[in-house]
């Protein structure tokens, strides 16, 4: 589908280019995020993972992680908060808060913010940004301009443009839910 295509796009261009590709049907452990961690920690600081302490991205966090710039780690148990970018590898289940780009690539429990956009497989919770808010499946809420969701079983979007894409009116306006 073309609009899909097009909010794919949008989110790899908020997601710096650095960020695993979004599209494709890959299975949840496959790759990176079926790899084991370091380990966990309580609290995690740093100019941008990996320099930041402690070293590395392949940590789980349960506490606080806070870096200037980019903030990585495999599961997330707290809050994540970083000045460009947050991402974690397997879940997330807390705030993750970043000026340009949150991303998850598998399930939120929680809240992600972000100016520029969020994206994540499934959320439970609530995506806002200033920008796009992209989820393959939604049990919460989106609050931004742009809001995608494949399939909302149970959610609102409240936004200038609103998709989900499994419900019988797929786009539209101000507010959108699953009829």
């Amino acid at each position: 589908m073309k609009i899909e295509k097009i909010l794919y796009t949008l989110t790899l261009f908020c997601a710096v280019g650095h960020l695993p590709v979004f599209g494709g049907e890959k299975q949840p452990n496959a790759g990176r995020s079926s790899l084991p961690s370091y380990g966990y920690t309580a609290l995690a600081v740093g100019l941008g993972t990996p320099v930041s302490l402690p070293w590395g991205s392949d940590w789980d966090v349960f506490g606080l992680q806070l870096n200037l710039v980019y903030g990585e780690c495999r599961l997330l148990r707290g809050a994540q908060i970083a000045g460009i970018a947050n991402v974690a590898i397997r879940e997330m289940r807390g705030v993750q808060a970043a000026f340009l780009f949150d991303y998850t690539p598998h399930d939120v429990w929680g809240w992600q913010f972000a100016v520029g956009g969020t994206y994540a497989n499934r959320v439970f919770g609530l995506q806002s940004a200033l920008g796009i808010n992209f989820t393959k499946e939604l049990h919460g809420a989106q609050i931004g301009i742009v809001n995608y969701a494949e399939k909302c079983p149970g959610g609102f979007q409240v936004g200038l443009v609103n998709f989900i894409m499994d419900n019988q009116v797929p786009l539209i306006p101000i507010f959108n839910c699953y009829f």
